[in-house]
């Protein structure tokens, strides 16, 4: 979004302030003026604030404060980052900020799943020549009931008509996402639901997808009022792939999908939050890239593979340790090893995905093969992880980046099977959509 900027005043409960409100992507920021005493007498955190002027007007969540300067002869400057702001909200507490309806545009997300209300038809007259029809109706949304998540997401379409008699008449089209939820919730709550949510989606396509927009919908008077929520982070951009890695799925596959991954998603998180931090920063250098996917593969199968043995009881072990007087950090190290003991190392679990992908393996890299790809992964992952010697299976340069493209692949379509995605042909899609960019045949 372009910077837009307000100037008006804050209210400090009686105490009224000049101040200008800097809207700007991903950031919120509120300078306030007034004489030396005032505004150094303001809190360093503020939990809610109401802003007015004469283009509008804003509630103020979780501020806090950056910097004062003081303009001798003049006053003071103090300089708030807000965490979120409501346009055309006015509230007195944070309380009386709940919502059953919460909406987020989605760039992309018409890919995925397409309501269309746009429909073209073309004819064409025997003297010559065409005629144009256009359709143009809000279709009605599109529901994905998630009964066991606890919330229904609403996909619809958006139709915006204009232009002039020179340029002519335009559509503009826009897909929101809302995300209803069976009672009142407070922002935290909400945005946490469209966060995971737009990561679903994220997951189908095959790269993050950034929220455009987002809001919130209140009844007054019983008729509702959008209010646009600003200061959500923003998404790195990446335009590959351009269209889903996921084929065709119809409404309630769709639902089934999403259900299952919202109620996972606690579980799973430790291997999202991971995948998806590096799926974003492509710009990280390669070896932490490699590092993060190889982590997110683990994580996940650390949360879902079965134990090969029970835990071993290590107190034994670290009581005749500390008896014959080794050092406490020792003992700790030996705790730490014996915690995962009884856990498949990282070896195995690669075999256990490659076992379970082999045939989309072999479409992504045909003359890899399972013992070398393992064996140079994990020699690698433990020369960065572990500072070993640098020894010839440990990957560099273009062997690095190839690998940490098929690790990311691995990664992508393990976790999309946790939630029930076929994945027969995804090695393939991953190549022909440029999820995947080798630098070289494979050897």
């Amino acid at each position: 979004m372009a910077t837009i900027v307000h100037r008006g005043q804050c209210e400090f409960g009686e105490l009224r302030l000049g101040a200008t409100l800097t809207l700007e992507t991903g950031r919120v920021t509120l300078e306030v003026v007034g004489s030396g005493d005032m505004v150094d007498g303001l809190s360093e955190r503020i939990g809610l604030l109401r802003f007015t002027s004469n283009t509008g007007y804003f509630t103020l969540l979780s501020l806090f404060r950056r910097s004062v300067n003081t303009r001798l002869g003049v006053g003071s400057l103090s300089t708030y980052a807000a965490r979120l702001a409501l346009e055309s909200g006015y509230f007195s507490s944070e309380e009386e900020i709940r919502s059953r309806s919460w909406s987020m545009h989605v760039e992309d997300i018409a890919k995925i799943i397409h309501v269309n209300g746009v429909h073209q038809h073309m004819i064409m007259p025997e003297q010559g020549g065409f005629i144009m029809h256009w359709t143009i109706a809000s279709p009605p949304a599109v529901v994905l009931e998630c009964p066991d998540a606890g919330v229904t997401i609403r996909l619809g379409q958006h139709i915006r008509t204009g232009g002039d008699i020179i340029r002519g008449p335009s559509v503009s089209l826009s897909y929101p996402a809302e995300v209803v939820f069976p009672e009142k919730v407070e922002p935290d709550a909400a945005l946490q639901m469209i966060h995971r949510v737009r990561l679903f989606f994220s997951m189908l396509m095959g790269r993050m997808l950034p929220i455009t927009e987002a809001s919130v919908r209140f009844e007054v008077e019983d008729r509702p009022h959008d209010m646009p929520i600003h200061g959500l982070l923003p998404t790195e951009p990446s335009d590959k792939p351009s269209e889903r890695l996921v084929g065709q799925a119809d409404a309630p596959t769709l639902a089934r999908m999403l259900d299952c991954w919202l109620v996972r998603y606690d579980e799973l998180e430790d291997a999202i939050r991971l995948h998806t931090s590096a799926l974003e920063q492509r710009r990280l250098p390669v070896e932490l890239r490699f590092q993060i996917f190889v982590q997110a593969l683990e994580a996940l199968h650390r949360r879902t593979a079965p134990s090969v043995a029970d835990p071993i009881d290590a107190e034994p072990v670290l009581a005749a340790l500390r008896d014959r007087g080794v050092p406490n950090g020792v003992v700790d190290r030996v705790a730490g090893v014996l915690a995962h003991a009884h856990e498949p190392g990282l070896r195995q679990r690669l075999r256990d995905y490659w076992n379970t992908m082999t045939a989309e393996i072999a479409a992504l890299r045909p003359t890899q093969t399972r013992s070398r790809f393992v064996g140079r992964v994990v020699a690698t992952r433990n020369h960065y992880a572990h500072r070993t010697d640098r020894e010839d299976q440990v990957l560099e340069g273009a062997e690095l980046w190839d690998a940490t493209e098929l690790v990311k692949a691995i990664s992508h379509m393990a976790l999309l099977t946790e939630i029930s995605v076929d994945i027969t042909g995804m090695g393939q899609a991953m190549l022909d959509r440029r999820f995947t960019e080798f630098s070289m045949e494979a050897a």
